[in-house]
């Protein structure tokens, strides 16, 4: 008796019935917001989606504060799941200082509603707002312990590390703005002249391992550490924040 050979799975598939991603028949875990860019991505295949319009997909109009370095974490959770190289990408194409084209070839299987594009929804617009409003005051109490601890320690701080912040609860949607304030206040601090700030990539290492703090200072060689934690709430975010100084 002759054996029947299975269909091969395609490379990707992204299911919008389902609202899943997967590569070869492997469902690939996706958060909605990356998932969010995916779609729009993917639907654009071939032409140039700016930054601004995947802004206001992701989040509509709301004002949220250094978009940029959110929109970079959804577009490497994107290209994270779809195992694509972003030196040498086969999937997701950066058009420097202008966006982004899906390249890749890629299957859609249609939804019911899959010719009307989701919109953010209140809740995570909402926390984005609340989230931007955190960031600014973040910055500002950041200036000024910093320079407090200075001042305190009679030698100005020169270099700091800010950690992924704890996104309490697990909740994907506080993941996602987790990372994004740990992102920009590393974006942000950088501006500080003669701060140096420790880069996204040696910081992220130490994501959900609760380090010691004076450990994670003496192995990145600098004299302060921030450390954060994310709660959310049925009214919006609450945000906590620890500047260590590890010469104390």
């Amino acid at each position: 008796m002759a054996s029947v050979e299975e269909p091969i799975p395609p490379e990707v598939e992204l299911d919008l019935a389902r609202y899943e991603l997967r590569r070869s028949g492997r469902v690939e875990r996706l958060e909605k917001l990356p998932m969010e860019l995916l779609i729009l991505l993917a639907d654009r295949r071939g032409q140039l989606v700016s930054r601004a319009e995947i802004h206001e997909r992701l989040w509509g109009k709301e004002v949220f504060v250094d978009a940029d370095a959110a929109i970079n974490t959804a577009v490497r959770k994107v290209r994270r799941a779809l195992g694509d190289d972003p030196d040498m990408p086969r999937f997701l194409e950066t058009v420097v200082g202008k966006g982004y084209r899906f390249v890749g070839p890629i299957t859609i299987i249609p939804g019911a509603e899959a010719a009307a594009p989701s919109r953010p929804d209140g809740a995570v617009a909402g926390r984005s707002a609340l989230a931007a409003f955190a960031l600014v005051m973040l910055i500002a109490m950041l200036a000024v312990g910093l320079g407090r601890l200075g001042s305190r320690g009679g030698q100005a701080i020169e270099s700091v590390a800010v950690l992924p912040f704890e996104n309490v609860g697990g909740d994907p949607e506080t993941e996602y703005l987790s990372d994004g304030i740990s992102e920009s206040l590393i974006n942000r601090l950088s501006r500080l002249p003669h701060l140096k700030v420790i880069a996204r990539a040696s910081v992220f290492r130490y994501k959900g391992t609760h380090p010691d703090l004076l450990t994670v200072a003496r192995e990145l060689g600098v004299r302060a550490v921030v450390s954060g934690r994310v709660f959310p709430r049925e009214d919006g975010l609450s945000v906590s924040v620890e500047l260590m100084d590890a010469r104390e």
